[in-house]
């Protein structure tokens, strides 16, 4: 979608692709990955700094809660949260 926005013609955009979260693999569909890669039973976030809440800090949050995690997290937000 970037590509089309900032006026790239079409033969250089990629007409479908697959993102595997977990993995960071992205690739056409089709080009022999080995099928959707499990979520890591523990996500370790390291020295994470989350600067803010709004829409992804808390997308964030919200799959942190779902999972194990170790590391530290630091909020840095202005708002009341």
């Amino acid at each position: 979608m970037f590509k089309r926005a900032i006026g790239h013609r079409r033969e250089y955009w990629m007409s479908n692709l697959d993102w595997y979260t977990w993995d960071h693999t992205l690739s056409t569909p089709g080009e022999g990955h080995a099928g959707i890669s499990p979520a890591p039973d523990v996500a370790d976030v390291g020295d994470l700094l989350l600067a803010g809440v709004g829409a992804v800090g808390s997308a964030l949050l919200y799959i942190l809660s779902s999972m194990r995690c170790q590391g530290r997290i630091t909020l840095l937000d202005r708002d009341c949260v």
